[in-house]
């Protein structure tokens, strides 16, 4: 099994030679070093609007907290309710269940504790955890999944 890692999108060069999934919305992926591009675990953009502007004008403190967790919670609503996100979440879980070595989620965002990749590394993490239980898995008939996530 694979181990899951998230890191900043200028550390590919300093990222060991394994795999490397760009989970954004930008076309600009084609850095020699990416190995697959999943837009359709990215937040979508008018999620990422509202994040930067609510971000940029809410004061240091438990209201940037709260807009956290309302992203958060929005941004898992997307990766519950997308098929897109799903076929991409299916090919991330079965390179963990198929692969040795680690598996590197990347983004645009520097600070990875307000970033969606640290969100969605969790929530791989329990999609796996969940398709280990039962092989017949599929995301989007997961009740487990809302239940973990849906009250964060």
């Amino acid at each position: 099994m694979a181990i899951l890692k998230t890191s900043y999108h200028n550390n590919i060069p300093n990222l060991e030679d394994e795999p490397r999934i760009l989970i954004n919305v930008s076309n600009a992926a084609f850095h020699r070093r990416i190995d697959y591009h999943l837009k359709g675990l990215a937040p979508p953009w008018d999620l990422v609007k509202w994040w930067k502007e609510e971000w940029a004008s809410t004061p240091d403190g438990k209201d940037k907290e709260k807009e956290w967790k309302r992203f958060r919670t929005t941004y898992l609503d997307h990766l519950m309710t997308s098929d897109y996100a799903a076929n991409h979440l299916k090919i991330i879980v079965n390179m963990l269940e198929s692969r040795e070595g680690t598996i590197y989620l990347l983004c645009w965002e520097k600070d990875e504790k307000y970033c969606h990749r640290t969100i969605l590394k969790e929530y791989v993490q329990q999609c796996y955890e969940d398709k280990l239980k039962d092989d017949s898995w599929d995301p989007m008939n997961d009740p487990m999944i809302y239940g973990n996530w849906g009250a964060k």
